[in-house]
C-alpha cells in the first residue's frame, strides 16, 4: 500500500512550470515538478528530458491546457504574425539612375514595434543602413543590383520571435519593379523628333 499512496502524493504535489511568455506557435519548454508526465489539450507534447517537455500549439489555437497529476493550468498562445508594411521611394527606381531606393518600414505594436530592427532581405541587390525612426517605425536604404537589365526585386522584412524559431512575430514583403537607362546609339537628321516605343509605351520625343 505504501507505492500507490506515494505515487498519489507524488501526482498530487505537481507542478507546471510554463515560460513567462506565450507559447510560441513553434514550441515552447515546459517543465513539471513531480514526476507526473504532462498532458495538453489544443497541443501536442513531446518529452524532451525527465520533468521538461516541449508543448507545441495546435493550427490556431490561442491556449493550450496543460495537465500533470493534480495540476493544471491555460498558457496562452502568441498570436498570428503580424503584417509589416514597406513602401519605397522612388516609387519606379531605374537603374542606372537611382543607386539607392529609400525604404520605410511599419512595424505593428502587437508583433514587437516596440522591439528591435526587423530583418530585411533583398532577392538581388542590398539593404544597407536599418534605423529607427520612432516607435514600430524603421527606415532602410536599398541599393540595386549593378547589373545592366531591368528586373523585379523582392524585399522581406520580418521581426524573429527568437533566433530559432521558425514563425516570426510579424512579416512583410513588397516588390520592387526595377526599370534600367541605356543608351541607344542611333542617327538621324539635324533638328529630328525621335519617339521610342517600347513594350506599347512611348519614351520622346527627343529632338536631335
Amino acid at each position: 500500500m505504501i507505492a500507490p499512496v506515494l505515487a498519489l502524493a507524488l501526482a498530487a504535489a505537481a507542478e507546471i512550470l510554463p515560460p513567462p511568455w506565450p507559447l510560441s506557435a513553434d514550441g515552447d519548454l515546459v517543465a513539471v515538478r513531480g514526476g507526473a508526465p504532462l498532458e495538453a489539450s489544443g497541443g501536442a507534447v513531446e518529452r524532451v528530458a525527465a520533468g521538461l517537455y516541449r508543448v507545441v500549439p495546435g493550427p490556431g489555437a490561442r491556449r493550450v491546457r496543460l495537465a500533470a497529476g493534480g495540476a493544471a493550468l491555460e498558457a496562452e498562445v502568441e498570436p498570428p504574425p503580424g503584417e509589416i508594411a514597406i513602401s519605397f521611394a522612388p516609387a519606379a527606381p531605374v537603374k542606372g539612375r537611382d543607386a539607392e531606393v529609400r525604404i520605410a518600414l511599419e512595424v505593428p505594436a502587437d508583433a514587437g514595434g516596440a522591439g528591435g530592427a526587423p530583418e530585411i532581405v533583398a532577392s538581388s541587390g542590398r539593404v544597407r543602413d536599418v534605423a529607427a525612426a520612432g516607435p514600430g517605425r524603421f527606415t532602410a536604404v536599398f541599393e540595386p543590383a549593378p547589373t545592366p537589365h531591368p528586373e523585379v526585386a523582392v524585399l522581406l522584412a520580418f521581426a524573429p520571435r527568437c533566433p530559432l524559431c521558425a514563425t516570426p512575430r510579424a512579416i512583410g514583403y513588397a516588390i520592387v519593379p526595377l526599370a534600367a537607362a541605356i543608351d541607344l546609339p542611333g542617327r538621324s537628321e539635324p533638328g529630328a523628333r525621335t519617339t521610342l516605343r517600347v513594350g506599347g509605351r512611348e519614351f520622346g520625343p527627343a529632338i536631335a
